[in-house]
């Protein structure tokens, strides 16, 4: 034993057992409140804190589970028919002269000599829903506001 513990131990046998159990009640006291401080309040204090976040936190679930669907529904292909009539269609919508070529089955071109970049801007916007554009290539056909646009679009 070191010096400590023999201080100790001589100043606990000292004591009569009333003044013991006064010690130890005493003791128990401390432990307790130290244990509740240190422990229990920290706890509880962070389980209520979490429970008031939970129904702000569902709602920000639910609605970003709202818009994923949201994003899925906007990125399915409109028509499940031919992808020729789809984009002659959106041709037609746009106001533009294009032609189409068959790249496979499932692919076409647009080639659209000399149009307005916003009879350009209206097919690529009728086009959304047809297919996915591989491939877009718009250039200056030399005057003001007149492109050329070459795409592909896949099923």
């Amino acid at each position: 034993m070191n010096a400590i513990q023999l201080k100790l131990l001589t100043f606990w046998r000292e004591r009569n057992a009333r003044e013991r159990l006064f010690l130890t009640v005493c003791g128990a006291v401390l432990a307790a409140a130290f244990c509740y401080a240190v422990l229990w309040a920290p706890a509880s204090a962070g389980r209520d804190k979490l429970a008031r976040q939970v129904p702000q936190l569902e709602a920000q679930l639910a609605q970003m589970q709202r818009q994923i669907a949201q994003l899925k529904g906007a990125s399915a292909p409109r028509g499940n028919g031919d992808l020729r009539g789809s984009v002659q269609g959106a041709i037609a919508q746009s106001g533009i002269t294009a032609e189409l070529r068959p790249l496979s089955a499932d692919a076409l071109q647009i080639v659209a000599p000399t149009s307005s970049f916003e009879q350009v801007l209206l097919l690529l916007d009728a086009l959304q829903g047809a297919g996915r554009i591989a491939k877009l290539e718009v250039k200056s056909a030399g005057a003001p506001g007149q492109v050329t646009a070459t795409l592909e679009l896949q099923r």
